[in-house]
């Protein structure tokens, strides 16, 4: 057990180097700055340990001090995250090159294949804000197997999947959250691949590729 007066000391050494960094980065940063960048990992700390909504508040207000108080730095950020997005749109874009594929490229969209009866076909989309609605139940398949790639910078993803079709889905993402019956996960998120166990047996097959830095997916299977 610690005795009291050295406890005293540790707190005081903590104290001093903690007033020393707080000094140092007031004057390389500014207050503003530093309450931006603690709100912010504050932030990311809640998403990547409980996924709790209130990491993208904090983030979310972080972000906004972060723009006011370095209009530059955001800018710089929020060009290299474009340019991320379009290096994975030209990467992806790939997986169907060779293929008969429908194309979509677009700012901010909200796309819906819900409606009636509707034709599956390779799909490529490419959106930096947007939402996509599926429903496979109601689709038929151009080919026996399609491949539906769909990237950007912040989506809303819904798929509902008939029981009978073999799925692939691989999603890579930066911070959101995965909903689904084989996984269920939320936070900082990475790459990750989930094969259904018809997939190499089923008449119908489809590939999903989502890429995206913040994303929130939802899938049911029917």
């Amino acid at each position: 057990m610690d005795e009291p007066g050295n406890r005293k000391q540790r707190n005081t050494y903590y104290l001093l180097i903690g007033a020393g960094l707080f000094l140092l980065l007031n004057q390389l940063l500014g207050v503003g700055t530093m309450i931006a960048l603690f709100l912010v990992g504050l932030g990311i700390y809640k998403l990547s340990s409980s996924g709790s909504k209130i990491g993208y508040v904090l983030l979310g207000v972080g972000l906004i001090i972060l723009s006011a108080q370095n209009f530059a730095v955001l800018a710089g950020i929020g060009l290299i995250g474009v340019g991320i997005y379009y290096g994975r749109s030209l990467r992806t874009r790939r997986r169907v090159a060779d293929d008969p594929v429908y194309r979509k490229t677009t700012f901010v969209e909200s796309l819906r294949f819900d409606k009636g009866p509707w034709v599956l076909r390779s799909t490529n989309i490419s959106c930096l804000v947007g939402e996509l609605h599926m429903d496979l139940t109601m689709a038929m398949f151009e080919k026996p197997e399609v491949t539906v790639v769909v990237s950007g910078l912040v989506g809303d993803i819904d798929l509902i999947l008939p029981e009978d079709v073999g799925v692939e889905i691989e999603c890579s993402i930066l911070f959101g959250a995965i909903d689904a019956p084989f996984q269920k996960a939320s936070g900082v998120l990475s790459k990750r691949v989930w094969r259904s166990p018809n997939f190499g047996t089923s008449h119908a097959r489809v590939r999903f590729v989502l890429s995206y830095l913040v994303a929130d997916v939802d899938v049911r299977i029917l």
